[in-house]
């Protein structure tokens, strides 16, 4: 192998890059805006649901549970039906995303110490947002309900003080429960794959379509020289780009990173390697530009849905957690967020670095040897 040759390619490649302009700035600009604008939005926290309570009873007590809903940063009272048939309204409209229903009755059942149902409607729709709501709901029913049978047994002359079962948790690596600390990490793997994969990707059909990819093979130089120096200035640019949205997670969104920052970027660096071998597999799959972007999202889709950066991989199918072991992204999330959050060691998640490593391997191999094929 001729360094002087794959240098000289990867020179004529960089001043393609150079002269389109507008490509330049939308290697260096999409990544930062797609990791603000995810950083900002890809959040799991939910608070102030717009809630309707139906007030059935207007009773003392019903009114204080109604002060009780609204005092609670859970919720937002938006609306009072006095109908129940006037929730499906509200939940046609989008203007509640769940109502409670206080039926009547329901002060004298309190009294006399018998169940009392309320009624709870829920936007099945959101369902993220419906299941935290009927859980912080049945908490706040259940010390409700305490209260009352210390108030029932005061007024039957017993001053016994139920006593509470306290809950005192110890929150590790994330005390705050801020989901964004969590996303975020997913976020530079997604920034670098989507990236590096497109640029690879259309960038060989580019030439095949020009023609000029022909002309190189014919050229004096070996396939693996061309490839070298063909995906050698991208991954440079995935360097460039993984440090730089590295920098904006950890001072912007103040991201921690508890373990070793270098480590992590090693870590970027690497999959930035896989993600170009994928694209060499992808580039020699494609004739056209077009077919290009299309097979693209048959491989950003999958990684993102199956690699844990949207819903954990335990909640999945059987087989396709089995499927998840060859998404080289979902290594790269693991040792990000471990080295992010808890401080993981190069040790400690030597595993996925192995793993990492061996699909890198397996992926530039496939590619290298599916393009030159082609050619």
């Amino acid at each position: 192998m001729n360094l002087r040759r794959v240098g000289w390619i990867a020179k004529t490649e960089v001043a393609h890059i150079r002269r389109d302009r507008m490509a330049f700035r939308i290697i260096f600009g999409l990544p930062i805006m797609q990791l603000l604008l995810i950083g900002y939005a890809a959040t799991m926290d939910v608070d102030h649901i717009p809630t309707a309570l139906c007030d059935q009873d207007a009773t003392g007590s019903s009114r204080q549970l109604a002060l009780r809903l609204a005092g609670s940063s859970y919720f937002d009272l938006v609306a009072a039906p006095r109908d129940h048939r006037q929730i499906k309204e509200l939940l046609d409209w989008r203007r509640v995303k769940l109502a409670v229903i206080v039926p009547h009755g329901y002060e004298r059942g309190l009294a006399e110490g018998r169940p009392v149902e309320i009624g709870l409607v829920l936007d099945g729709a959101d369902a993220t947002t419906a299941r935290i709501a009927s859980s912080y709901l049945q908490s706040m029913l259940a010390d409700e309900g305490m209260r009352r049978v210390e108030l029932r047994l005061e007024k039957m002359g017993a001053h016994v003080k139920l006593p509470p079962v306290v809950l005192d948790p110890a929150i590790w690596y994330n005390p705050d429960l801020k989901s964004r600390d969590y996303m975020v990490p997913g976020v530079l793997g997604m920034v670098v794959l989507t990236l590096i994969l497109s640029l690879t990707t259309v960038a060989l059909v580019a030439e095949r379509e020009k023609g000029t990819l022909e002309k190189l093979v014919m050229a004096p130089i070996s396939p693996l020289e061309l490839m070298l120096g063909k995906t050698g200035p991208y991954l440079v640019i995935g360097m460039l780009v993984g440090g730089l949205t590295l920098l904006v997670a950890k001072e912007w969104f103040g991201i921690p990173v508890r373990g070793s920052i270098w480590f992590l970027y090693g870590a970027i660096v690497l999959f930035a390697i896989s993600t170009i071998g994928i694209g060499l597999f992808m580039s020699a799959l494609a004739r056209t530009q077009q077919q290009a972007i299309l097979t693209n999202v048959f491989v950003i889709m999958p990684s993102m849905l199956m690699s844990g950066f949207v819903a954990p991989i335990r909640n999945m199918p059987l087989v396709v957690q089995k499927l998840t072991y060859l998404i080289p992204l979902r290594y790269f999330l693991e040792i990000a967020r471990g080295v992010c959050l808890k401080g993981l060691t190069p040790r400690e998640v030597l595993p996925e670095v192995l793993a990492l490593a061996g699909l890198t391997v397996a992926a530039l191999v496939a590619g290298a040897a599916m393009l030159r094929r082609r050619l």
